[in-house]
C-alpha cells in the first residue's frame, strides 16, 4: 500500500479500523523495508524475523510470511503478535546455489547454527552405509499366504547388488531408470539401486498407458526400465520401439516363462532372459535386436559383478545437492511434468517431518508402516522408502519395518493388511480416510441398544486420547 493512503475498512463486527492508525503503520513499515530484498544480509527469513519483532511496537499487529519468494504482510485482527523464532533457526547463510536445471549440477543450501536448518546434508549412499550391519527388520511382504522379510543388512546388500548390476548392463551417471508396477520389494530395490549407482530413478504410474510411459522414459533419458508382470512388460515393449536410448528391460512378478506374451524363454550367456520381437525395420532394426532380451529379476541380479570398485566410484561422486530422483505428474491433464529431487532435499524433509510427527514414539521405538500408495508419487516415496532409511537407529527409532500391501489394496484387501500388520504410522490421502469413515458409519448405523452406547463411549475415549497426544506432541 502506498505510504499515507487513508482508507476505512469495516470489520465483520461492524467496528472500524482507524485510517490514521493504518497510515501510521504503513509509514512505520515502509520506512524500514529495503528497496530490494538483496539489500539485507539476513535474506528473506531474517527479514521476516525483523518485521515480526517490529510489529510488537505498533498499534496494528502484522503477520509476516514468505511464500514463493514473495513477502506477505497480513493484518491480524485479534490476539498477540506471534513470538519470533530463535534467529538460529533461520538459514542466515544464503544458498551457494539455489536452483539448477540439469542433473550434473548440485544444489548447496545455507545452514543454521541450530534447529532443523542445522541438520547436515546427507546422501542416500551414506544412509545405506549407516545401516549395512543393522539386524532389525526392514521390509516384509506376503508370499503364498505367509510373511517374509529382510533385515536392513540384507536389504542394503540387495540394493548394492542391484546397483552393481545396473552399472554392468550399461547405466551411465545421471541417466534415467524407469520403474512401473505396484509397490513391491523389487520396486524399492530398483529405485535405491539406481540412486546408489548415480542414476535418476523415474517412477511411472502403473495406470499410465504406453504413450505416457514412453514420454517419461524418453524425457528422463532412461537406459533401463523395470516393469511388473506381463501387462506392464507389454506396455513397455510397445514404448521401447521408439526409444533408442533404452538399453534393457527388466521384469519381475507375473511375466514368467511359458504362457506370457513373449516369443521365447531361455538363457543367454548363462543369464535367464525373456525374448520378444520388435516389429520394426530399417536402420533401427539392429538397435532393437540388441534390446530384444528382457531380463528377469533373477537374471538381472546375476549380472552383478563381485568387484565393488565401479560402484564405489559412483558413490564417491555423489553430493547431497545432486538430483537422485525424478518425480513425474500423472499426466492426466497433458504430458507428465518432472521435478528433480536431490539427496539433501528428500532426506532433510523426511527427517524434519519425522521429528514433527513424533516418529519413534511407538512402543519400544519399533515403527511399522504399510506401503500401498503409488511409489511414483513423492509422498509415498518419503514414507515408504526414506522414513526407515533416514530414521532407523536415530532419535528413538529402534526399528522401522515397511510391509507391502497386496496389489488389490484399494479394492478391499488393504483392511486385511492393516489388521495383520497393525501399523504404528499410516499415511493416507483424503479418499482413503473417507472410505474408512463410510465403513465405520455403515456399521454404526446398524448398532443399537447397549452395544451402541458402549461403542459411542469407546470412540469418545479414543478421541480424547488422540487429542491429548496431539496436544503433547
Amino acid at each position: 500500500r502506498q505510504q499515507g493512503q487513508t482508507t476505512q475498512k469495516s470489520t465483520s463486527s461492524g467496528g472500524r479500523v482507524r485510517s490514521q492508525t493504518m497510515a501510521a503503520a504503513d509509514s512505520y513499515f515502509m520506512n524500514r523495508l529495503p528497496k530490494k530484498l538483496t539489500d539485507l544480509d539476513l535474506g528473506a527469513s531474517g527479514l521476516v524475523d525483523r518485521l515480526r519483532r517490529a510489529s510488537t511496537t505498533t498499534k496494528v499487529a502484522v503477520c509476516v510470511s514468505v511464500a514463493g519468494g514473495v513477502l506477505l504482510l497480513r493484518r491480524r485482527r485479534k490476539g498477540k503478535p506471534p513470538a519470533p523464532q530463535p534467529t538460529s533457526y533461520y538459514c542466515h547463510e544464503p544458498p551457494v546455489k539455489s536452483f539448477v536445471t540439469g542433473a550434473d549440477s548440485a544444489l548447496v543450501r545455507g545452514m543454521s547454527s541450530s534447529g532443523p536448518g542445522a541438520r547436515d546434508p546427507e546422501t542416500v549412499p551414506e544412509l545405506l552405509k549407516r545401516l549395512e550391519t543393522n539386524t532389525t527388520k526392514a521390509v516384509a511382504w506376503e508370499e503364498n499366504g505367509a510373511w517374509r522379510d529382510l533385515t536392513w543388512a540384507d536389504y542394503v546388500s540387495l540394493v548394492r547388488q542391484a546397483a552393481r548390476a545396473m552399472i554392468a548392463i550399461g547405466l551411465e551417471p545421471r541417466k534415467g531408470v524407469g520403474i512401473i508396477g505396484f509397490n513391491s520389494l523389487e520396486w524399492v530395490v530398483a529405485d535405491l539401486g539406481c540412486v546408489l549407482a548415480g542414476g535418476l530413478a523415474a517412477g511411472i504410474y502403473a495406470t499410465n498407458g504406453a504413450d505416457a510411459a514412453r514420454y517419461v522414459l524418453d524425457h528422463s533419458s532412461a537406459q533401463l526400465c523395470f516393469c511388473d508382470g506381463a501387462a506392464q512388460l507389454e506396455k513397455i515393449r510397445k514404448a521401447a520401439e521408439t526409444l533408442p536410448k533404452l538399453k534393457k528391460i527388466i521384469v519381475w512378478g507375473g511375466a514368467l516363462c511359458g504362457n506370457q506374451p513373449v516369443s521365447s524363454c531361455g538363457r543367454v550367456d548363462g543369464v535367464e532372459v525373456l525374448k520378444f520381437d520388435f516389429h520394426i525395420g530399417g536402420a533401427d532394426a539392429d538397435k532393437a535386436a540388441r534390446r530384444s532380451d528382457a531380463l528377469t529379476w533373477r537374471g538381472f541380479l546375476n549380472n552383478a559383478p563381485e568387484d565393488p570398485a565401479p560402484l564405489l566410484e559412483r558413490v564417491d561422486e555423489a553430493e547431497p545437492g545432486h538430483a537422485c530422483t525424478l518425480i513425474y505428474t500423472s499426466g492426466t491433464t497433458g504430458t507428465p511434468k518432472a521435478v528433480m529431487i536431490s539427496h539433501d532435499n528428500v532426506t532433510w524433509v523426511v527427517a524434519s517431518f519425522a521429528a514433527f510427527v513424533g516418529f519413534g514414539k511407538a512402543p519400544g521405538g519399533r515403527e511399522r508402516l504399510v506401503s500401498y500408495l503409488p511409489l511414483s508419487h513423492i509422498a509415498a516415496q518419503a514414507i515408504d522408502i526414506y522414513a526407515g532409511l533416514v530414521c532407523t537407529g536415530r532419535d528413538g527409532v529402534q526399528s522401522s519395518t515397511l510391509y507391502f500391501a497386496r496389489p488389490d489394496a484399494l479394492k478391499g484387501s488393504l483392511k486385511d493388511t492393516l489388521n495383520a500388520v497393525r501399523p504404528t504410522v499410516f499415511f493416507g490421502v483424503p479418499r482413503v480416510w473417507e472410505k474408512f469413515a463410510e465403513a465405520l458409519q455403515a456399521v454404526g448405523a446398524k448398532t443399537t441398544g447397549a452395544k451402541k452406547k458402549i461403542s459411542t463411549w469407546a470412540k469418545r475415549v479414543a478421541l480424547r486420547r488422540y487429542l491429548a497426544g496431539v496436544a503433547g506432541a
